[in-house]
């Protein structure tokens, strides 16, 4: 990911909210002993810095270990996230204690509690995002585990790593998409539609055939409504297939 990528997916509106409202509740609610040491504008300050760097640190450590561990090995890479995530922000973590909390100006903190701490709560929430539909474009679970895989899956190599995202058409061939690769084959688009029976998704232009799951945000461009993907594909959304995409609350 290139550096103005990350940049604009972190100032995207959704983690600037999940700041907003994450430092407010928990500057509020003042948990490891903050609520008696400090007053409201410190806890503020405070929670407002450790969280805003935490956000900026996991995307570095998502795009670290997506790096260095292939996208198919979901569990791996998420290691390689918690423990770069847990020795880059762990410093961090220390210097805004010392700094902000009294008690650790004349003694400084269990330097395992914090690691421990930060590892815990970094393992959290990198196995949420993997769980949650439609973050991350893998799961932890294999596609034979989620019910009976789509018959499209037969014509695919062995080799295959799912889960599919999109498909689209070109001439005869229909291009299939995953997190990984794009698979090639030569039949109708309207078979390879049918043959996804059993996962839910939609057309949303006469060439372009969604996974529900795969629709990470809708954006404007150049006047023309898109759909942006979880792997950040830009899907096309065509005026015919709108209401129905609007009835299934995808736009």
């Amino acid at each position: 990911m290139k550096l103005k990528d990350f940049l604009t997916a972190l100032l995207a509106p959704t983690p600037i909210a999940i700041w907003v409202i994450c430092s407010l509740a928990v500057s509020l609610a003042g948990p490891f002993g903050t609520f008696d040491e400090l007053h409201y504008i410190q806890r503020l300050e405070f929670w407002s810095a450790i969280i805003g760097v935490s956000i900026v640190l996991g995307g570095v450590a998502r795009i670290f270990s997506r790096a260095i561990i292939r996208e198919d090995q979901p569990v791996k890479q998420d290691v390689v996230a918690v423990l770069a995530m847990t020795a880059m922000f762990s410093p961090v973590l220390l210097v805004l204690a010392v700094t902000f909390i009294p008690r650790y100006q004349s003694v400084w903190p269990d330097i395992y509690r914090l690691v421990l701490y930060v590892f815990l709560i970094s393992t959290a929430v990198f196995v949420v995002r993997r769980l949650l539909p439609g973050i991350e474009p893998v799961s932890y679970l294999k596609e034979d585990d989620r019910g009976e895989p789509p018959r499209l899956l037969r014509r695919l190599p062995p080799d295959f790593v799912g889960p599919i995202l999109r498909m689209s058409v070109r001439d005869h061939f229909v291009d299939i998409v995953t997190p990984v690769k794009t698979h090639t084959i030569r039949m109708r688009f309207v078979d390879a539609i049918d043959e996804m029976a059993g996962v839910v998704g939609y057309c949303t232009h006469r060439s372009h055939w969604v996974v529900a799951s795969a629709v990470q945000s809708v954006e404007q461009n150049g006047g023309k409504l898109v759909l942006k993907l979880v792997n950040g594909d830009v899907v096309p959304v065509s005026r015919k297939y709108r209401d129905e995409l609007q009835d299934a609350g995808l736009i």
